[in-house]
C-alpha cells in the first residue's frame, strides 16, 4: 500500500534539535517523505517464536530498547562472558533522548536516558558500570540533564563507555563523561554538533492543489510548519537554539576529555583516527574480548 507522504509526522521528527548522526537522521526523514507504508514488526524472533523476555539480574546486561532486549533474551549477542558481581552493563542501543512515545519506541528504537540513569543508580556504590553504546545520537531533550546525572553517579561509581557499532552525536555526548572510552576499531565515534532540518513543502503543496490559511497569534507561533515559510526572525531563533544546544554539548564533552575544536564540527571517526583525537582510549577486536579483559581485571 502506498501511502502519501507524512508531513505531521515528519514535522514532528525533524522539527526540533537533533545531536544525531547526518545518515540516521536522513534515513528517517526518506522514510517519512516516501510514503511507503512502515514495516509492522512481526512479534517474533529469528527461530520464529515470540520472545519470552526476562529482565537480567544487576550483574548482568541490562537492555533499554526492544532491540537490546530480544538480542539479550534469545541469546543474539555472541560468546558475551558471565560477568562478576559488581560488574553492571547497561546497553543503550537505539536513538537516545527522553519522553518518548509509543510509535518512537518501536521506529526508532528509541533509548529513554531517564531510565538508562536509573538502571546506572540501582547499582551499589563502588561498583564497575559499562555503558554499551550502539546509538546513532538522538534528540536534545534530556540529554544535557543525563550528562550531568552520570557525572555526579561517577563519582561512586566506575563509569566506562563501549561500543561496537556507533557512539555519535548525544550518545557521544554522554560516553563523554564517563572515566574511559573503548571501542572497536570500525566503530564510529565523535559526530559533535547539533542541527535542526527543517523542509519547505510551499512548492509542493501549491502542486498538490494545498494552500495554507493560517490563522495565529503570537509572532513565532506556527513556525515551521508545513507551507509557511520561515521568516529571518524565525530562523534566527532556531539558529540560537542550535548554537546553545552546541555550546552546551561541546563543553560537557571537554570536561573530562582534551578534544579539540577541529574534531567538533560533525564528523565522526573510526580507527587510529579516533584515536588521535581524543574520542577514544583503547581499540578491542570485539565486544567478548572487552568484556572477557574486563572481568578478568585486565581494564
Amino acid at each position: 500500500m502506498h501511502l502519501k507522504p507524512s508531513l505531521p509526522l515528519l514535522h514532528r521528527v525533524i522539527a526540533q534539535p537533533w545531536a544525531v548522526h547526518r545518515d540516521t537522521l536522513r534515513l528517517f526523514s526518506r522514510m517519512l517523505l516516501s510514503g511507503d507504508e512502515l514495516p509492522k514488526p512481526s512479534g517474533k524472533t529469528r527461530d520464529g517464536k515470540k520472545p519470552q523476555i526476562v529482565r537480567p539480574d544487576a550483574a548482568d546486561y541490562a537492555p533499554l530498547s526492544d532491540e537490546s532486549w530480544i538480542a539479550v533474551d534469545q541469546d543474539w549477542v555472541p560468546d558475551l562472558p558471565e560477568l562478576p558481581q559488581g560488574l553492571s552493563v547497561i546497553m543503550p542501543w537505539g536513538v537516545m533522548g527522553r519522553a518518548w512515545g509509543c510509535m518512537e519506541r518501536m521506529w526508532l528504537g528509541a533509548v529513554d536516558v531517564d531510565e538508562m540513569i536509573e538502571e546506572i543508580a540501582e547499582t551499589p556504590e563502588g561498583s564497575t558500570v559499562v555503558l554499551w553504546f550502539r546509538s546513532p545520537g538522538g534528540i536534545i531533550t534530556g540529554i544535557p540533564e543525563a550528562a550531568g546525572q552520570l557525572r555526579q553517579l561517577g563519582k561512586t561509581r566506575r563509569l566506562i563507555a563501549f561500543t561496537d557499532d556507533m557512539c555519535c552525536s548525544a550518545a557521544y555526548w554522554l560516553a563523554a563523561q564517563c572515566s574511559e572510552i573503548h571501542a572497536t576499531p570500525t566503530a564510529d565515534l565523535g559526530s559533535i554538533g547539533v542541527y535542526i532540518a527543517l523542509y519547505d513543502f510551499t512548492e509542493y503543496l501549491i502542486k498538490m492543489g494545498v494552500s495554507l490559511e493560517l490563522f495565529k497569534a503570537g509572532t513565532m507561533k506556527a513556525m515551521g510548519i508545513e507551507g509557511n515559510p520561515l521568516s529571518e526572525e524565525e530562523s534566527a531563533l532556531l539558529q540560537a537554539q542550535v548554537d546553545e544546544s552546541y555550546r552546551a554539548f561541546t563543553g560537557d564533552v571537554t570536561r573530562n576529555r582534551a578534544i579539540a575544536t577541529e574534531t567538533m564540527q560533525g564528523q565522526s571517526f573510526r580507527g587510529k583516527e579516533a584515536i588521535g583525537a581524543n574520542l577514544a582510549d583503547s581499540f578491542w577486536p570485539s565486544a567478548a574480548a572487552f568484556f572477557t579483559a574486563l572481568g578478568k581485571g585486565k581494564i
